[in-house]
């Protein structure tokens, strides 16, 4: 490699969840410009987080959230044969068109195809719940099942439905691999997918999960905690400081009828509550109201934050060192609090029965507990020791070599090739 052409990396983020895209842009616009040359993809619906970033941005296509979220709770399969067809598609015509010394994907299911036909190393991100060699209690999310069988039952029967959930999750894949020429993958399936790669590298501290042994090309790098930049209410300097003050948000996936109910009852029980509705809940009466927050700095003010349980929102919280009141819905959701609840750090409320009463109770008892924040605040310590683009980019220089590969110079899929194949596959939907 040269000082003229620095490692090209293509960021690809899936925009199912702001969280997606939020999380491969933050690590891109941290690299080192005189080593890396950071290329960004995401579905144009996230463009605006791009704007003002100088970073190259390449326009792709993602499946409506609303789609895959509703999938998700009825336990369906992500994304449907033909969505993933069409996917890898457009992924080797984006790969193609950027010709990247390698890759970073985040949930971009198709894109372990299509830099596994290319021949570029891809590095998939995800969080360390998901690695084929977790050995983490299962944990039982909100399902149509549950409510009607209710948790006792649902958690005795458990592990034969979450088998069936996790291989129907791989079954589109791996015909399509079996197509294209590639092995299938093996495993509980699910898993497979979501770490496909040259690399499984986990947004994520060792500290919150515990010890747990990772194979060679599994890595932890920290959580990414940039976000994109919410200008500060014209409310902030005047919130009150004499009762406890509590962050509400559902996030961009979590349930907004619960949060309106919970920031509803913290309020009659004499909490100042901010809202950040994320277009998802109607704010009560008397709270303090924006349609978004700057994460970090909302975390630092707030008392307690009460959540969805998603990474993205529990790190920003647990990097200032607060706990975390999470209700989660979905199984990435419950992984995630679990974990935070073993380690002291926060309690887990489960949306299917969280009431007001609840909701209170725990934030008192949050707050009323001094371990708890000893361990946010341990957590905090082992977050601020992480620098995630950083080694990031020691690992992609270690994938390539030391001094990388200059792109352009070996065979990457052409243009005519990125067409391939030009006749529908022969698969069953």
């Amino acid at each position: 490699m040269t000082d003229s052409k620095p490692t090209r990396i293509l960021f690809v983020g899936e925009a199912v969840t702001a969280a997606h895209a939020i999380r491969p842009l933050g690590l891109a616009r941290a690299l080192d410009r005189s080593r890396f040359e950071p290329v960004f993809a995401c579905d144009p619906r996230c463009r605006r987080m791009v704007s003002g970033e100088a970073i190259r941005y390449e326009p792709i296509h993602s499946v409506p959230s609303a789609a895959v979220l509703d999938r998700v709770m009825r336990g369906a399969p992500f994304y449907t044969l033909d969505e993933l067809r069409r996917y890898v598609q457009e992924d080797l015509r984006l790969i193609a068109k950027v010709k990247p010394d390698a890759i970073v994907g985040d949930f971009r299911h198709s894109m372990g195809i299509a830099a596994e036909l290319t021949g570029i190393p891809h590095l998939a991100l995800c969080n360390l719940h998901w690695s084929p060699n977790a050995r983490l209690p299962v944990p039982l999310p909100e399902h149509w099942l549950v409510q009607w069988f209710g948790v006792r039952l649902m958690r005795r029967i458990l592990p034969r439905i979450i088998s069936i959930f996790l291989k129907r999750q791989v079954r589109a894949t791996n015909r399509l691999r079996r197509w294209y020429g590639l092995a299938p993958l093996g495993g509980d399936g699910a898993r497979e997918v979501y770490t496909c790669g040259t690399r499984a590298l986990y947004l994520d501290v060792p500290e919150l999960y515990g010890s747990m042994p990772l194979a060679q090309n599994e890595r932890c790098i920290g959580p990414v905690l940039w976000a994109p930049e919410t200008d500060l209410p014209d409310w902030w300097d005047t919130l009150p400081t004499e009762r406890p003050l509590a962050w509400v948000t559902p996030g961009s996936s979590g349930d907004g009828g619960v949060m309106e109910m919970a920031a509803s009852a913290l309020i009659e029980a004499g909490f100042a509550v901010m809202v950040a509705t994320a277009g998802r809940m109607r704010a009560p009466n008397g709270a303090y109201v924006a349609d978004f927050l700057p994460g970090l700095k909302a975390a630092g003010r707030a008392d307690l934050i009460v959540c969805n349980g998603g990474s993205g929102l529990v790190y920003q919280a647990l990097a200032q060192g607060k706990p975390v009141l999470g209700v989660p819905r979905n199984m990435d959701q419950y992984y995630v609090m679990e974990a935070v609840e073993r380690q002291g750090a926060g309690r887990l409320l489960r949306s299917g029965k969280a009431t007001a009463d609840s909701v209170v109770q725990a934030a008192s008892a949050i707050l009323a507990d001094r371990a708890m924040k000893a361990a946010a605040e341990r957590l905090a310590r082992a977050i601020a020791a992480r620098e995630p683009a950083r080694e990031l980019g020691g690992i992609v220089l270690e994938t390539l070599g030391e001094d990388g590969k200059p792109h352009g110079e070996e065979s990457v899929v052409t243009e005519k090739d990125a067409r391939w194949p030009v006749r529908e596959p022969a698969l069953a939907r």
